[in-house]
């Protein structure tokens, strides 16, 4: 008897169709889950090399692609409809966070930041950028193929509306987006460009980019960065103070 298949060979799981028929999805789920544990490696390779030459690195993909990847290599339908609901979301909410950043952060201080920055460092930013949400689409719409969709429901597993996802990355994205354009220009925020200007002078201006706050036995202490600029310069300056001010903030203890 010819036993031979085509296409890779998966390992038998437990939300695989019931029924024989038409395994394309089979390839779609492998070579989407090889691209995705591929850019994992490679995420992870970057931050190892970017912790040992003390430069700082953050990203959220690394482990998640390389885990879903391995899933979808092995043909998990269930795998499939989870990666994909989450590339939608991860999809929308960077193309939101694209309309609402600049709504946040001044339009002048994102002129002199891309002035002032190195033509490579905004060209790699780019790329990666575009890169990124080129892969979340292309995942979202592999795995979104009428093969997939139809071996899913020949699993039984349910049929997941995308557009939940879509709509909730958009609305995560303008909830985080509120959150901090209200921290960044609330009292604190003032405060601590107060601060900055006391040291630098109205030849610059301020903008809070950070604030977080710690309150112990009825005294809060603060930590912001401010971001003193011009047309010319910029730099990230820390500021710290407490609430109700210690003896070394108060005029007498200078």
């Amino acid at each position: 008897m010819d036993t031979t298949t085509s296409g890779p060979v998966m390992a038998a799981n437990d939300d695989m169709p019931t029924q024989g028929g038409d395994q394309a999805w089979r390839d779609i789920l492998f070579k989407t889950g090889r691209v995705l544990f591929i850019v994992g490696l490679l995420d992870i390779a970057v931050m190892v090399a970017c912790i040992v030459m003390g430069k700082a690195y953050s990203s959220s993909v690394n482990v998640f692609a390389v885990v879903a990847g391995w899933l979808l290599m092995r043909g998990s339908l269930k795998s499939a409809g989870i990666v994909r609901w989450i590339a939608v979301l991860s999809l929308s909410a960077a193309l939101a966070a694209t309309l609402v950043m600049p709504w946040i952060t001044p339009w002048d201080l994102t002129r002199v930041k891309i002035r002032l920055m190195p033509w490579w460092t905004m060209l790699s930013l780019t790329v990666f950028t575009v890169a990124g949400l080129a892969l979340l689409g292309w995942v979202a719409s592999r795995l979104g193929r009428p093969e997939v969709l139809a071996a899913r429901e020949s699993a039984g597993l349910k049929r997941r509306d995308m557009r939940v996802p879509a709509v909730i990355g958009v609305l995560f994205c303008v909830v985080m987006a509120g959150g901090v354009a209200w921290g960044l220009n609330g009292e604190s925020a003032r405060h601590a460009e107060q601060v900055a200007r006391e040291r630098f002078g109205d030849t610059y201006r301020y903008q809070t980019t950070r604030v977080a706050m710690n309150h112990v036995a009825g005294k809060s202490t603060y930590w912001a960065t401010v971001t003193v600029y011009n047309d010319t310069d910029m730099r990230e300056v820390p500021v710290q103070w407490t609430d109700p001010p210690s003896d070394e903030e108060t005029p007498a203890g200078r």
